[in-house]
């Protein structure tokens, strides 16, 4: 087992890296077949622990997977053997939605209506950003946002010691969304930050008014967020602005997970993201009213249960999840239920069940509680929700 385990290890490449409170954990799959793949935590002292170990199998065999573009929106996964290729199936690449600092660095302030137009105003502190003659852009080094048209529409208020953007939305909208977009997505990244979990993601830009159409894209080639119009501007919408981020965010902590049940999972746990970002369970309350009478997208407080209300329709479907995991957000302690998401995530084969997520999710769990106490003894409850929710 060693000597294989030696084999296969030369063979593998690194995919992902999160940096966690246990530890970095880094993800490495087969370069020959992706079905093949080993977990690692390293912790502060260097002692190592293997999460997932890569299974005894493919790596003797002339079967080989691959990966081809088509329809310019989705990955084929094939296997190859001996010249024959076998279709096993789907990785989609677009995501849609339904409907202190150094001195070659700036600082804003971004005055936005937070997490909606239909709250108050907030303003937050953005720094890190790239200047321009003293003046801040709105782009970071991972995160580059524009505005209409791929211009940048933001102008630093005169009368202000420090640059405070425009953020009059009747009078001057293409700034008032760019800095929202910017806005939202830092806050996100900081609530991660937080948490102390450092997930590395590649580069981002994020087009705040991208389309005519009422619909939000997260392009996993382009690298790029796209967020609609409509009646009511995605990019005022926080909920949907981190909705596509934490497509991203998932892509990149396992890239390219394919099958019907991933779109799903990737659905429920962009929802989940946003709904914790923002603290609330009602997905997208302002986009919600492009159709009238609707108080939200959709609602992680649910009776939804698998395979009942299946409908076929990933983002309905993914209410299953998401109402589970904010279920165990109200049991586990305060700010303790992202973490195990984002190792579970990682932790996934590419083609990933529902009950095996939730499996892999309690698996984490036990992990964790063995380090930190403070987590409790969740698992009869956890195990109650998959009952009642997920099983077949």
């Amino acid at each position: 087992m060693l000597l294989f385990f030696l084999i296969a290890a030369a063979d593998m490449r690194l995919e992902s890296q999160l940096k966690t409170p246990s530890g970095l954990i880094e993800r490495s799959s087969s370069k020959k077949d992706e079905r093949e793949f080993s977990v690692k935590l390293t912790r502060e002292d260097g002692s190592i622990e293997w999460l997932e170990l890569p299974a005894e199998k493919n790596f003797s065999t002339d079967e080989r997977v691959l990966r081809n573009s088509f329809a310019g929106s989705n990955e084929s996964v094939m296997t190859e053997s001996f010249g024959r290729k076998n279709l096993i199936g789907i990785a989609p690449r677009i995501f849609e939605s339904e409907g202190s600092a150094d001195e070659d660095s700036c600082e804003a302030i971004a005055r936005i209506n937070f997490p909606t137009p239909l709250s108050s105003f907030a303003d937050l502190l953005i720094s890190n950003l790239k200047c321009a003659n003293k003046i801040p852009q709105t782009e970071t080094a991972t995160l580059n946002v524009l505005g209409k048209e791929n211009k940048s529409w933001t102008i630093c208020d005169a009368n202000q010691a420090s640059c405070l953007w425009n953020s009059e939305f009747l009078k001057q909208p293409e700034a008032t969304v760019q800095a929202s977009v910017l806005g939202f997505l830092w806050t996100a990244q900081k609530e991660l930050a937080l948490l102390h979990l450092n997930p590395e993601m590649k580069s981002l830009t994020a087009k705040s008014w991208a389309a005519y159409s009422d619909k939000s894209t997260y392009d996993a080639t382009k690298r790029t967020l796209f967020y609609g119009a409509g009646n009511f501007l995605d990019g005022r919408d926080g909920f949907v602005v981190v909705h596509e981020w934490a497509h991203a965010l998932i892509d990149d902590l396992n890239p390219g997970l394919w099958g019907a049940e991933a779109l799903v999972i990737h659905e429920a746990v962009a929802d989940f993201m946003a709904a914790e970002t923002f603290d609330s369970p009602c997905f997208a309350p302002y986009d919600a009213r492009e159709v009238p009478n609707r108080k939200c997208v959709r609602n992680l407080v649910n009776n939804k249960k698998y395979p009942e209300d299946l409908h076929g329709e990933p983002h309905e479907d993914s209410l299953f999840l998401s109402g589970a995991l904010w279920e165990a957000r109200n049991i586990l302690p305060p700010g303790t239920t992202v973490e195990p998401i984002l190792e579970t995530i990682i932790r996934l084969p590419k083609n990933p069940s529902l009950q095996m997520f939730w499996k892999k999710f309690t698996e984490v769990y036990t992990r964790l509680k063995t380090e930190r106490p403070n987590l409790g003894e969740h698992l009869t409850e956890l195990s109650e929700i998959e009952s009642r929710r997920l099983n077949d």
